[in-house]
């Protein structure tokens, strides 16, 4: 079970403004965005939020069930519309989908295409959640796109938490 009021530093208060949500996470590091996802507050201040889970089988997608598109879950209630969930698998033969690593993604623009919503600093703000690796490079990926780490004291773009 899973608290449905975010603490700590990986919260949407990170963030002063902006009106699409990307909540980037491999593994168990999509925990913290199911708490943000239950959150009104995040539905309120948010017109677009798109949730991305990369794993490297099909059987690891966590959550899967309750953020697929037709899901009837008690998460969304009336918000579907300005919903996207992407999952992303890259070590299964066969997967039909996204297959790479989320930086290499947003390099490419594949995950803008994906999620049929054009990344823009004025708008959009990213929470990074997962292995080391991941959110070190998506992290750096991000920067050479233009946004910028958030501060306490200087809310920004990107806020970012190791899932382990």
């Amino acid at each position: 079970m899973l608290d449905s009021t975010p603490q700590g530093f990986l919260t949407i208060d990170r963030f002063a403004d902006g009106t699409d949500l990307w909540l980037l996470a491999t593994g168990t590091g999509l925990a913290p965005f199911v708490s943000i996802l239950r959150d009104p507050a995040t539905w309120q201040r948010f017109e677009r939020i798109v949730a991305v889970h990369c794993v490297r089988e099909s059987s690891e997608l966590a959550y899967r069930d309750a953020l697929e598109p037709a899901a009837d879950h008690p998460l969304f209630e009336d918000r579907r519309a300005g919903f996207t969930y992407l999952p992303v698998v890259t070590q299964e033969p066969g997967f039909v989908g996204l297959r790479d690593r989320i930086p290499a993604l947003l390099a490419s623009g594949a995950l803008e295409a994906a999620a049929g919503l054009s990344l823009d600093p004025a708008r959009s703000r990213f929470m990074i959640c997962g292995g080391p690796a991941m959110v070190e490079d998506t992290h750096r990926q991000l920067m050479r796109m233009g946004y910028r780490l958030s501060r306490l004291r200087a809310p920004a773009h990107i806020a970012l938490e190791n899932g382990w």
